[in-house]
């Protein structure tokens, strides 16, 4: 990987970019200024962009509004034309295989007290997002909801634990007489 720190004048979008990103960018803007610009874009030799334009355009309009950002961290790759395509194609696309783990959001939204402390934490946009997706249900956390939830996941654990125990055969070396675990299926 060779990152570069670029000037943001030097980089450029790819013409043919087929994501509209437009409107995603506004709260990419936002993002970055909370937490700063932590993922560096990638990059052809020609400073062409192959992963980040959104990125990249909220970049420029931080860039415009505060001088910041003149230069961007940028991974410089090296793919033939085809390849690069690919993987513009590949990158946008691939999200779309991923799903909320809700139990898992769900205690991570839930370290907030309030849905008052979820709306001031996130921007405003990002808590409607978060509600929308998720209908109103964020209310006040108790002791009791983590308990509740902890058991049900340390249940599952313990479950499959127990699958997979069942599924190993603890044997031990004929050289040196120390322990390991084979599959039952692979003694067959």
């Amino acid at each position: 990987m060779r990152i570069e720190e670029i000037p943001i004048t030097a980089i450029q979008p790819y013409k043919n970019n087929a994501r509209d990103n437009s409107k995603a960018v506004a709260k990419v803007k936002e993002s970055i200024e909370k937490y700063g610009f932590k993922v560096p874009l990638v990059v052809d030799e020609n400073y062409v962009i192959i992963a980040g334009h959104t990125r990249y355009e909220a970049l420029k309009q931080i860039n415009e509004e505060t001088g910041k950002y003149q230069t961007i961290p940028c991974n410089v790759v090296s793919l033939t034309d085809d390849l690069a395509k690919e993987y513009r194609i590949v990158d946008n696309k691939i999200s779309d295989l991923s799903d909320w783990d809700t139990d898992k959001l769900t205690l991570e939204l839930k370290t907030f007290e309030t849905a008052d402390e979820i709306a001031e934490s996130f921007n405003s946009d990002i808590a409607d997002i978060i509600s929308e997706s998720f209908g109103n249900s964020i209310k006040p956390v108790t002791k009791e909801d983590i308990q509740r939830k902890e058991k049900e996941l340390n249940e599952k654990y313990e479950r499959e634990v127990k699958d997979i125990k069942t599924k190993l055969v603890v044997c031990r070396c004929v050289h040196c007489n120390e322990p390991f675990t084979v599959r039952k299926e692979d003694l067959e």
